[in-house]
């Protein structure tokens, strides 16, 4: 799944060194569930700070919203959502130029993931791309993933630490 979303901020940065200015910044929100757009999930959450990852890596000046809370509507345990308000506002409270935004969709046993680039002053798509990742169910419920999705409720951490 990294490797699929960081191809995909490779993709999108190919599309924005002709389009954008010398040193955008590029705010990140988090995906929406394209069957309902109030609803996200783990994946809605770690897809665009993957793309972020890679966007970072060519150069682009990223911006977290999730460090800048007080001008968004944050639903508890759901994330930030561009579309929550007027696009311009979200950009202007948080100094970005440009919105990185996006829906993902089950289809055909696979996610199917939008991103898109959006110029914070009139929504005009700058830059977009369109790939799958593996279905994983876990990944797309709404309250995130916990160690009771996992092996009928018995957790087991990855990294032994002693305690």
């Amino acid at each position: 799944m990294i490797g699929e979303n960081h191809r995909a901020g490779y993709e999108l940065q190919k599309m924005l060194v002709y389009t954008l200015p010398h040193e955008p910044t590029i705010l990140l929100t988090t995906f929406v569930n394209l069957d309902n757009l109030g609803e996200t999930s783990s994946l809605g959450r770690i897809v665009p700070q993957q793309i972020g990852t890679s966007l970072t890596r060519c150069g682009f000046e990223v911006v977290d919203v999730r460090l800048r809370t007080d001008s968004l509507l944050v639903r508890e345990q759901q994330g930030e959502f561009a579309l929550s308000r007027k696009i311009q506002d979200i950009a202007r409270d948080n100094q970005a130029n440009y919105v990185l935004a996006g829906t993902y969709s089950v289809l055909y046993n696979s996610i199917l993931v939008n991103a898109k680039v959006l110029r914070s002053t009139d929504g005009l798509t700058v830059a977009a791309t369109d790939y799958y990742l593996p279905y994983q169910a876990a990944a797309l419920d709404p309250a995130g993933f916990s160690g009771e999705h996992a092996a009928g409720g018995k957790f087991t951490p990855n990294v032994h630490t002693g305690f």
